[in-house]
């Protein structure tokens, strides 16, 4: 004994209310993949700019060191040489 499809018109109505929900299904997870992609875009693109403005704000906010007093000329010369031990300066 074989079946066959049954051709009436309610089995054909619910069978496209399926194939229907099934195309608006797929489409609602299409949007929510590209929906999901361009969150972590923003994100990203967010934590960058949050880094950027952490390096300006340490390298311009950034504790100010002295500058060190110029050294007075002197005459006097120092001789360092090599020795075994290392360097000696006389």
């Amino acid at each position: 004994m074989t079946n066959t499809l049954d051709y009436s018109l309610r089995a054909r109505a619910f069978a496209f209310m399926r194939e229907g929900v099934a195309f608006v299904v797929q489409i609602l997870i299409g949007f929510l993949v590209v929906l999901a992609a361009g969150a972590l875009a923003v994100m990203t693109a967010f934590a960058g700019l949050m880094l950027a403005f952490a390096a300006l704000v340490m390298r311009f906010a950034g504790q100010r060191q002295m500058k060190p007093a110029p050294a007075k000329k002197s005459t006097v010369t120092l001789d360092a040489r090599p020795t075994p031990r290392g360097w000696t300066v006389e």
